[in-house]
């Protein structure tokens, strides 16, 4: 196994870096070839043991797989066009139905209703989308002509599905499905492919054509590579538990990471927009900066606040399981000790041969009796 992932890297390797010295023809051939090859190890393997995989990542797998004929369309499209690919064309039916696919597979991934995961991964999103709107929406809106209302609405609906499928990768992140190797592997081919996304829809919001750059065309290829990794792992893809853990609603170090760079991704876009293009609004730089910081404050206090909870929370619970711990052995002291008395009363009013009463039960019986009747007869 482990050969065979060093076969893997190398050729991934070679491919990305043939395919970007390449071009015409033969780089799509040397691209295809490369995809298919990288995402061949899970796609073969899910297909083999597609009654154990898990029904969302069998979805999941599956639009990746829909992704890669979509992509040899677009291939075939460019040669045809001879590098320009028509807006709308017939491998963009492909490419929507595997976001379908994509988000359908990680929302069931997750596991369970999840509600703080998808309340995390809605928090972190909103920092991309405004990257999304700065980037790639506002640009198509007003300098970008991809052909007519039509084309405009399907080149908006690409960054949202972009951003949709990014919130269910976190929310799978958030959630126990983030434990196995393999769906981390599978996560991370998926976040290189959102990267890809955007380097490329960035470039055509900005221009008259779709055209694939290097970085996107890499990035593409090294998600390929990280699906195949994941094929070559000893477990298959698994989903989360049916109820949130307590991990998966804790507010661990890397979430409030998380928080801190989605709080500061807005006001941070807006000085660099207004730091390197020209316009009016530099006025609004200081509050921006200032709600920027405020908001990092913020989140850093809360989460501390968050993480002295949990602790003292987990401390509470240890305490309270010592305590339980120490009740249950006293009762069971207590239990003893009866039983301890009970055998030495019996001891001491029986025979230890023949466990009749002896000469001590009978004077106590017959003080007893007396007693008894020196009562009656004084009550007479």
């Amino acid at each position: 196994m482990h050969t065979t992932k060093r076969v893997l890297l190398a050729f991934g390797a070679a491919g990305i870096v043939a395919s970007s010295l390449t071009t015409g023809r033969l780089g799509h051939v040397i691209w295809l070839l490369t995809a298919i090859v990288c995402a061949s190890p899970l796609l073969l393997r899910v297909w083999r043991n597609r009654g154990t995989v898990a029904a969302p990542w069998r979805l999941v797998v599956l639009g990746f797989a829909v992704r890669l004929a979509s992509d040899v369309m677009w291939c075939v499209e460019d040669v045809r066009h001879d590098g320009a690919v028509p807006f709308p064309s017939w491998n963009d039916i492909g490419y929507l139905a595997s976001y379908g696919l994509l988000m359908a597979g990680l929302v069931r991934a997750a596991g369970g209703r999840a509600r703080t995961a998808l309340l995390d991964a809605s928090i972190i999103a909103a920092g991309p989308a405004l990257v999304d709107w700065m980037f790639l929406v506002h640009p198509y809106l007003h300098h970008a002509d991809p052909g007519g209302p039509g084309a405009t609405a399907l080149a908006l609906l690409y960054p949202m599905c972009d951003l949709v499928l990014f919130a269910t990768g976190v929310r799978v992140l958030f959630a126990d499905a983030r434990s196995s190797p393999a769906n981390r592997l599978v996560l991370l081919g998926a976040g290189l492919l959102l990267a890809g996304n955007f380097i490329f829809f960035a470039h055509a919001a900005t221009g008259t054509t779709r055209s694939v750059d290097l970085l996107d065309n890499a990035l593409w290829l090294l998600s390929y590579l990280v699906l195949g990794l994941a094929g070559l792992r000893r477990e298959l893809p698994v989903t989360g538990s049916q109820e949130p853990s307590g991990d998966g609603q804790a507010m661990s170090r890397a979430r409030i990471v998380a928080f801190a760079g989605a709080a500061v991704i807005g006001p941070l876009m807006f000085v660099l927009q207004r730091t390197f293009t020209d316009g009016d609004g530099d006025h609004l730089m200081v509050p921006a900066t200032v709600s920027g910081s405020l908001s990092l404050l913020l989140v850093l206090r809360l989460g501390g606040l968050a993480r002295v909870a949990q602790r003292r929370s987990a401390e509470l619970d240890l305490h309270a399981g010592e305590l339980e711990r120490r009740g249950r052995d006293l009762a069971e002291a207590l239990v003893e000790r009866e039983a301890l008395e009970h055998q030495l009363r019996h001891g001491a009013l029986h025979d230890p041969t023949t466990g009749l009463a002896n000469r001590a039960l009978l004077i106590q019986r017959m003080e007893w009796a007396l007693t008894r009747n020196d009562d009656q007869a004084g009550t007479r």
